[in-house]
């Protein structure tokens, strides 16, 4: 996750790491099946998941003012 410097770096959300850590996951974050590397599916799942609730629970935008 870049360094935003000031006010922007205060409403950056979990959301917002979380969507890195997806993206960047999927090509680097990986283990050995035998001889191969491949993507360890089963966290990229659960930051999936935990993406979803994050957006319906505690996206401040979606509770109103």
């Amino acid at each position: 996750m870049p360094f935003v410097q000031g006010y922007h770096n205060d409403y950056r959300m979990a959301v917002d790491f979380l969507n890195d850590f997806i993206s960047e996951g999927e090509k680097r974050f990986r283990i050995r099946d035998g001889n191969n590397w491949k993507a360890h599916q089963d966290a990229l799942d659960s930051w999936k998941d935990a993406r979803r609730l994050l957006k319906a629970w505690a996206n401040r935008a979606s509770h109103g003012g």
